[in-house]
């Protein structure tokens, strides 16, 4: 999902594209590139399909059990995308979590489990995408999705002469890392410490730049 990792025609560009060409290049290995669904990412980690999740996944208690992390490279939350007209009746967190409407999520995202744990008055609607979502909030039988800032940032660019608009309140705090085996320690050293290297040259945040000017530094 744009801006961390999308086509355009047959060619994937976006941020975390970037970064694994970068990262191939200082670990001196060969970059391939595997499109997966969300739900399909940690099981083919461990099922040694791919060495490297790299799709915007957030750092979690209950991921971390499962499968070992990076150190953060980048600081998000989560946020809600709305029609344009109701945006201004959502002016604090507590009006968005109290909220009595339908909201949608991305199934197995950090975005569902908030909704999950935190609307509770909510109706939660559930897609394979957030995309996927935008037909129904169009129509008026959606009234909220909620994802990753970055992406709802860019939805509501791509969508503001339809009418839609990001209502910028924070609903969370979180660490985007890159997932790995919990038995390659050497492998997440490695990494650790090139990204410590591009924290300190800057050149980590000149990346995440091109594609998130607004990003938050870690």
């Amino acid at each position: 999902m744009p801006p961390l990792a999308y086509k355009q025609g047959r060619q994937m560009i976006g941020l975390e594209v970037d970064l694994a060409q970068a990262l191939g290049q200082e670990l001196h290995r060969p970059v391939q590139l595997v499109e997966l669904k969300w739900t399909e990412q940690i099981e083919a980690l461990q099922a040694h399909k791919t060495d490297v999740i790299m799709s915007g996944m957030s750092l979690t208690g209950l991921r971390s059990a499962r499968i070992a992390f990076s150190e953060p490279y980048l600081r998000i939350g989560q946020m809600a995308l709305a029609r344009r007209s109701d945006v201004g009746r959502f002016f604090t967190r507590g009006t968005l979590v109290l909220f009595a409407g339908r909201v949608g999520v991305e199934k197995g995202t950090t975005g569902d489990l908030l909704v999950q744990q935190e609307f509770r008055r909510a109706q939660r609607k559930v897609y394979a995408a957030p995309r996927a979502a935008l037909p129904d909030l169009l129509a008026g039988r959606l009234d909220l999705l909620i994802h990753d800032a970055p992406v709802i940032w860019w939805l509501a660019a791509e969508q503001e002469a339809q009418g839609l608009a990001a209502i910028n309140i924070l609903l969370s705090s979180e660490y985007l890392a890159w997932g790995l085996r919990l038995e390659d320690e050497q492998l997440q050293r490695s990494i650790n410490r090139i990204l410590e290297d591009w924290k300190r040259s800057a050149q980590l945040q000149r990346m995440i730049k091109r594609w998130i000017p607004y990003a938050l530094e870690i």
